[in-house]
C-alpha cells in the first residue's frame, strides 16, 4: 500500500483550496492523535474492564498503529503546508523519505491485521464461546501480538530497501520520494504489490465479510431464543441473586421464570389463561437490550473494518488500473490523490469516535481524561488476611486462657464462645464461659434439637478440678456417655465471680457414629446449663434436666466473621437507606424496592468500612432479608420524590437497577458486616454509582395487617481511602422453573451451574482476591459449594457450605482469602432435600420455592464481574417434555405440576440435569451476554475427604450414615 509513486504535476492547487485542505488535514490529523491517545490512557488508568477485555485490547492494538499512521503522516502535512508541489515534493532527505514511507506501510499492515484478528476472536467467543474460554487469553493476545507486528514489519522492510530521491519533472530543484528506477518495473516489485493487496486487503476483507455474516445469523437466531423463551432469559432480570420483578399475577402474557406468586392472595395459579404480565414486556426489553448490545459492539466493529477498506481501496483501485490498463497511475489526477490521502488520514480519526459512541467503557473514560481525572493504577500487592479481628463483644468477667480466631456473645450477661481452628491437626478449641456455677453443656446438632446432637458437658467440682465428658443424644432425655471414644478433651477450666470457664476440644470429624461432625457451612450449636453440679452415682455423673436453660445458635464455626461491636465506628460519618414506617401488605408474601441516592453531602469519593443491616426490631419476625442494588451509571431519577412501592408496580422504572448486587443481609445472618482493612466499598464523589435500590422480602406468614417497617442499610465511611474497591460477584441458577425444578420425595436432587472461564476472562494478571461467601437456597436447601477449577482439575472449594440451615444465613469470611485467577473456572452446587413434601417445587422468590445462588465478596472491583448464571436450555425442556408442550414458561411450569412423580422418574430428573444442554448468562462489561452450552464442562474433581480414623472397635450395624438417618426419622416424628 505505498502511496508514493512517480507523477508528473506541474501546477499546485488553488490557495483558497490549500488552505481549506490545510485546515481539513489538521482538524483530522488532531482528532486523530487525541482520539487515539485517549485509547491508549484508558488501558493504563483503573478501568479493568478495558485493560482486560480482549477485543478492547484489540481495538488499542488498532490504535497504535492508527498513531504510527498519522504522526509519520505529519511530514505530508507539513510539506502541504508550505508548498505549492505537495505532494509530491520531499524536503526531508533520503533517510526520512525511507523511514516515513516505511512507518507509514507498517502502521497500515498492522491495522488490518488488528481488524481481521477482532473479527475472527468475535466469531470464535460467538460461535464457540466455551473453546474460546479455555485458552489464556493474556498468551493468547500476547503470541497475536508478536505475530501481527513481526508480520508488519518484515512485510514493510523492502520499503525501506526500494525508495529513493528523484528529481522533480522540469525542476530538479524539487526531488520525489518513489520506488528506485531499477524497480519500478521490475516482475519482483509487482509481485511484492500483488501480495500486499491479497494479504493486506482482499483476503482481509473477504474472510471478515463471512465472518461477520456468520455472526450475525446467531446473533439472529439469538435474538429468537430470547423471544422463544421471554422466560428463560428473564434470566437477566431475574437475574442477580432474588430476582428482582415479579409478575404481581402469576398469569403471564410471556411465560417468565419467576416464581408463581400472586402479591394479593398468594395463591398459585396454573391456569392456561394469560392475561398481561406487567412486566413481562420488561423483562424481554432487558433481554433485548442485552443483545442489543451485542449488535452494537458488532456493528461498531463491522463500521470500523468497512471504513478502513473503503479507505484504502483508492490505493487498491489504482494498483489493479496500473496493472490491467499498463498505463500511468490514477494519483497523476490531483483529486483522486487527495481523496487517497484524506481517505487513509480520516480512518484512523474515525475509530476513537466510534469506540466513543458504542463504548459505554470507552466513553465514560474520556469524560474522565478529558476533565483531567486520570488516577494510575494502584499497585498490586500480596493479599493477606486482614480483616480487624473484634473479640470485644463479650460479658464474661473470667479473660480467656488465650488469643483465639472467632468469639462471639451467645447471649448477654449469660453466655459467651471463643475457638481458634487448626487446620493442619483438623480439630477445634473451644472457650466456654456461662453465668453459672453447676455443670455447662455445649453441642453441635444436625437439625436444632437434642436428637442426634454431639455433646461436650463440664463442670468445676469443690476442689476446683475440671470433670468433662463426651456425650451423645439419641432422643429427647439425659444425653447418654459415648461408650465408643471420648473425643472430647477437657483441657483446663475455673469458677471466678459466678462464672465457669472451661477450656476444650476435639477434632472436626471424629469418625464415631456417635459424634457429629463439624463441617464447613453453618453449624447449628445448641448450649444448655444447669445450677448444680452433677450428682455422682457409682463413680457415673447424673446431672438434672436443664428445663428453661437451653438455647440454639447457628454459627459458622469455620468460617464465623467475628462481627465488631458498634462501639467500633462511633465518630465515624455515616448515612443510611432506611424506610419510614411503612406498611407491611398482609400478603404472605411482598417485596418492597425504594431507591436512594448517596447523600450530597459526599462530595469527595468515600469508602464504606462496614454495612450495618437495620432491623426494625418490631418486624424481625417477618422480615425475612434485604438485598442492596446498584443502578446503573446512566440511571437518571427525580431526586425529589424518588420511586419506591412494590418492585412489580415499579416495572421498567428499575430496569437499570437490576444486575449489580452491592449487600445483602438475610434471616439469621449477622448485622454488621465488616471489610479487609485493605479494602471498601466506594460511595459518593466521582464513584459512578449514584443510585441504589434496597428490595426488602417480608415474609408475613400470618398475614397480619398491622405492621409498619422502618428497616434498612447503613453506611459506615471510613476516614481515608483504602487501597482496593470491593465488588460482588454472585453465581448459581436464575430463579425460575426452567432451571430449578425439584420433585417431591426426594431426599437429594443436585443442581450444577458452571462459570467458564468466558465469563470470568476480565480478571486481571494480579488476580482478585475473595474474601467473604454468601450461600442462598430457600427451605429445602441442605447444602452449597462451589469449587476453583483451574485447568480442568477441581483446585480447592472457593467456599463449603456443606452444612446450610435457612433459617440462619450468614456472610461467611473465609479463614484465609482465596485469589481467582484469569483461566480460572467455578463449579457451584446446590443440594436440596424435598422429603417434606408432596408437590414439586419450582424455582422462584417465595419462600416455597427455591433458589440456587452463592454470592461472594471481592476486591479489586471489576465492572464486568456481577453474575454468572444459569438455566436449563430450552431444547432440552423439548426433549424431557418429548415435544409435547408448547415451550412457553407456564406450559412449562404446568407441565412439572401435573407430572405423575414416581420413583424411577424422580432418579431419571436427576439424569436429566446431569446431561441436559445450558445456558449461560453473564456479566459482560455492563451489559449481559449468553453463550449455550452442550452440557456441564468436566473437570477432574479431587477426593473427596475421608475420615481416617480406625473405626473398627465400633459396631458395624451402626454406621453413621444409618445411625443419623435412623435418628432423622425419629426427630420428624416427634
Amino acid at each position: 500500500m505505498n502511496i508514493t509513486i512517480l507523477i508528473n504535476i506541474q501546477n499546485g492547487p488553488s490557495e483558497w483550496f490549500r488552505i481549506f485542505l490545510i485546515i481539513l488535514f489538521i482538524i483530522i490529523l488532531m482528532i486523530g492523535l487525541i482520539g487515539n491517545s485517549l485509547v491508549l490512557l484508558s488501558t493504563i488508568t483503573n478501568h479493568i474492564e478495558i485493560r482486560c477485555s480482549s477485543t478492547n485490547l484489540l481495538l488499542v492494538n488498532m490504535s497504535c498503529a492508527d498513531l504510527i499512521i498519522i504522526i509519520f503522516n505529519i511530514f505530508d502535512i507539513v510539506q502541504f503546508s508550505f508548498d505549492h508541489f505537495w505532494p509530491t515534493a520531499w524536503y526531508f532527505g533520503l533517510s526520512f523519505c525511507k523511514i516515513v514511507r516505511f512507518a507509514q506501510v507498517f502502521g497500515c499492515y498492522v491495522s488490518v491485521q488488528t481488524l481481521l484478528i477482532i473479527s475472527i476472536e468475535r466469531y470464535i467467543s460467538i460461535i464457540y464461546p466455551i473453546t474460546i474460554s479455555q485458552i489464556n487469553y493474556r498468551k493468547r493476545l500476547c503470541l497475536i501480538f508478536i505475530l501481527i507486528w513481526s508480520l508488519g514489519f518484515i512485510m514493510a522492510l523492502p520499503n525501506l530497501y526500494l525508495l529513493e530521491l528523484h528529481p522533480f519533472y522540469n525542476r530538479p530543484q524539487y526531488y520525489i520520494c518513489g520506488l528506485s528506477d531499477h524497480w519500478t518495473d521490475s516482475h519482483l516489485i509487482t509481485f511484492y504489490k500483488y501480495t500486499e493487496s491479497v494479504l493486506f486487503f482482499f483476503l482481509p476483507a473477504l474472510i471478515q465479510t463471512i465472518l461477520y455474516l456468520i455472526i450475525c445469523r446467531k446473533i439472529f437466531l439469538i435474538d429468537r431464543t430470547i423471544q422463544a423463551h421471554c422466560h428463560v432469559q428473564s434470566v437477566q432480570q431475574i437475574m442477580i441473586s432474588n430476582s428482582f420483578h415479579r409478575c404481581s399475577d402469576t398469569k403471564l402474557s410471556c411465560s417468565l421464570p419467576l416464581p408463581l406468586m400472586n402479591n394479593n392472595n398468594n395463591k398459585k395459579s396454573l391456569s392456561p389463561t394469560i392475561s398481561p404480565c406487567p412486566q413481562g414486556h420488561i423483562i424481554q426489553s432487558r433481554a433485548n437490550n442485552a443483545n442489543i448490545a451485542r449488535k452494537k459492539a458488532i456493528i461498531m466493529l463491522l463500521i470500523v473494518a468497512i471504513l478502513y477498506f473503503i479507505a484504502f481501496s483508492p490505493i487498491q483501485i489504482n494498483f489493479i488500473h496500473t496493472q490491467i490498463n499498463h498505463s500511468h497511475h490514477l494519483y497523476e489526477h490531483r483529486l483522486f490523490f487527495i481523496i487517497t490521502i484524506l481517505l487513509a488520514l480520516s480512518s484512523t480519526a474515525f475509530n476513537p469516535i466510534l469506540f466513543y459512541i458504542f463504548s459505554k467503557y470507552f466513553r465514560y473514560k474520556f469524560k474522565i481524561l478529558l476533565r483531567h481525572i486520570c488516577p494510575l493504577c494502584r499497585s498490586s500487592i500480596k493479599h493477606q488476611n486482614n480483616f480487624p479481628t473484634h473479640l470485644d463483644a463479650i460479658s464474661s468477667p473470667i479473660p480467656p486462657y488465650t488469643n483465639y480466631t472467632y468469639a462471639t456473645e451467645l447471649q448477654p450477661n449469660l453466655a459467651d464462645l471463643w475457638w481458634s481452628i487448626d487446620d493442619l491437626r483438623k480439630e477445634i478449641t473451644f472457650e466456654f464461659h456461662i453465668n453459672t456455677t453447676g455443670w455447662i453443656a455445649l453441642g453441635i446438632s444436625p437439625a436444632g434439637g437434642m436428637v442426634g446432637a454431639d455433646i461436650g458437658l463440664g463442670w468445676i467440682d469443690q476442689s476446683g478440678q475440671l470433670h468433662f465428658e463426651d456425650r451423645y443424644a439419641y432422643g429427647f432425655y439425659q444425653p447418654m456417655v459415648d461408650n465408643t471414644t471420648q473425643d472430647w478433651f477437657g483441657l483446663q477450666g475455673r469458677e471466678v465471680n459466678g462464672w465457669t470457664a472451661i477450656q476444650f476440644k476435639r477434632l472436626l470429624d471424629t469418625c464415631d457414629v456417635m459424634d457429629y461432625p463439624i463441617k464447613s457451612g453453618t453449624n447449628i450449636v445448641i448450649y444448655a446449663y444447669s445450677l448444680e453440679d452433677p450428682v455422682i452415682i457409682d463413680g457415673k455423673a447424673t446431672i438434672k434436666y436443664h428445663g428453661d436453660r437451653r438455647y440454639t445458635r447457628a454459627i459458622p464455626l469455620q468460617s464465623y466473621a467475628n462481627p465488631p461491636s458498634e462501639s467500633k465506628f462511633t465518630g465515624l460519618d455515616y448515612f443510611d437507606f432506611q424506610l419510614h414506617n411503612y406498611s407491611v401488605p398482609s400478603n404472605e408474601t411482598t417485596y418492597h424496592c425504594t431507591v436512594y441516592k448517596v447523600p450530597a453531602k459526599f462530595p469527595k469519593r468515600r469508602h464504606a468500612i462496614a454495612h450495618k443491616a437495620i432491623i426494625d426490631p418490631a418486624n424481625i419476625d417477618i422480615v425475612h432479608h434485604m438485598l442492596m442494588y446498584e443502578c446503573d451509571p446512566s440511571a437518571v431519577f427525580d431526586d425529589e420524590n424518588l420511586p419506591s412501592g412494590i418492585c412489580d408496580d415499579l416495572g421498567e422504572v428499575l430496569m437499570p437497577c437490576t444486575s449489580r448486587i452491592a449487600t445483602g443481609w438475610a434471616v439469621g445472618g449477622d448485622y454488621i458486616n465488616e471489610f479487609p482493612e485493605v479494602a471498601g466499598y466506594p460511595v459518593g464523589g466521582d464513584f459512578e454509582i449514584q443510585y441504589y435500590v434496597i428490595q426488602m422480602h417480608f415474609n408475613n406468614i400470618h398475614q397480619m395487617s398491622n405492621r409498619t417497617d422502618s428497616s434498612g442499610m447503613r453506611f459506615y465511611l471510613g476516614n481515608e481511602l483504602r487501597q482496593y474497591d470491593i465488588g460482588y460477584m454472585t453465581l448459581g441458577q436464575i430463579s425460575g422453573a426452567t432451571a430449578i425444578a425439584i420433585p417431591p420425595y426426594d431426599d437429594r436432587l443436585v443442581i450444577d451451574s458452571y462459570c467458564p472461564a468466558l465469563a470470568m476472562q476480565n480478571i486481571p494478571p494480579t488476580g482478585i482476591t475473595v474474601v467473604a461467601a454468601f450461600p442462598h437456597t430457600h427451605l429445602q436447601g441442605r447444602s452449597v459449594w462451589t469449587k476453583i477449577i483451574r485447568n480442568k482439575k477441581a483446585v480447592q472449594y472457593l467456599f463449603n457450605g456443606d452444612a446450610y440451615t435457612f433459617n440462619y444465613q450468614f456472610q461467611n469470611r473465609l479463614p484465609q482469602p482465596i485469589t481467582l485467577y484469569p483461566g480460572d473456572e467455578l463449579a457451584t452446587r446446590c443440594i436440596y432435600s424435598t422429603t417434606n413434601k408432596s408437590v414439586v417445587t419450582l424455582g422462584g422468590e417465595a419462600t416455597s420455592d427455591e433458589m440456587c445462588l452463592h454470592m461472594f465478596t471481592y476486591y479489586p472491583r471489576m465492572n464486568n464481574l456481577h453474575f454468572c448464571w444459569m438455566a436449563n436450555s430450552m431444547e432440552a425442556w423439548g426433549r424431557v417434555t418429548n415435544d409435547s408442550i408448547p415451550l412457553d414458561y407456564n406450559s412449562i411450569v404446568k407441565w412439572l405440576t401435573d407430572r405423575q412423580w414416581t420413583r424411577q422418574s424422580i432418579a431419571d430428573w436427576q439424569t436429566f440435569y446431569n446431561s441436559t444442554s445450558k445456558l449461560l448468562i453473564y456479566d459482560n462489561g455492563g451489559n449481559i451476554d449468553f453463550a449455550d452450552l452442550p452440557k456441564l464442562p468436566d473437570y477432574e474433581d479431587f477426593e473427596p475427604y475421608q475420615c481416617k480414623k480406625n473405626t473398627t472397635d465400633v459396631d458395624t450395624a451402626l454406621r453413621p450414615s444409618k445411625l443419623r438417618s435412623l435418628l432423622k426419622r425419629m426427630e420428624i416424628t416427634s
